[in-house]
């Protein structure tokens, strides 16, 4: 990662785990970075803002706040995520409602206001899927399903409306 001084960055699901590494590397790499998560008590970021990525008034109000805070918006790494183990015959419907409502309207959220915030300015848009998409590893299919929408919101990035905003993906990596 070259050096981001000047940059600023928001980082979603920083309170923990990959999104707390992601915060803290870009702001090693001189960033200022406004971090979001329902724990926003556990945010070690410059800037700690609660976010629920399940509501899109509170994704909107996170972009904004932090676009404020920040004065200006270059990079949002959408990294909130859950993945429940459920075979997929035993997954409750408020299981896979709960998932899709996290990783995959939550990014989308994010994704929509931070590109507004960008417009005409740019800046990049990284959504954080999952690794077993391509995989043999079995897993539950709306996981899949939002891993899926990163990809080919990456993909679609070709036809943007020329709005300088570059959208993105990477793959979380599991170790056991």
């Amino acid at each position: 990662m070259a050096g981001l001084e000047g940059k600023t960055a928001i980082v979603t699901g920083a309170s923990s785990g990959i999104g707390a590494a992601i915060a803290a590397a870009l702001a090693e790499k001189g960033a200022r970075v406004a971090g979001g998560a329902r724990r926003a008590d556990q945010l070690e970021t410059e800037i700690a803002l609660e976010l629920d990525v399940t509501d899109r008034e509170s994704c909107e109000r996170f972009v904004e706040q932090a676009v404020e805070e920040l004065g200006g918006l270059d990079i949002l790494v959408n990294n909130a995520g859950i993945f429940p183990i459920f075979p997929v015959l035993a997954m409750p419907d408020e299981e896979w409602d709960r998932v899709l409502r996290t990783n995959l309207y939550g990014a989308f959220y994010c994704a929509r206001e931070a590109g507004r915030q960008m417009a005409g300015k740019g800046g990049v848009i990284v959504n954080v899927a999952s690794p077993h998409l391509t995989s043999t590893i079995s897993m539950p299919r709306p996981r899949l399903a939002s891993s899926s929408f990163h990809i080919a919101s990456a993909q679609a990035r070709a036809r943007s409306s020329g709005e300088g905003v570059a959208l993105t993906f990477t793959c979380r990596s599991l170790s056991f």
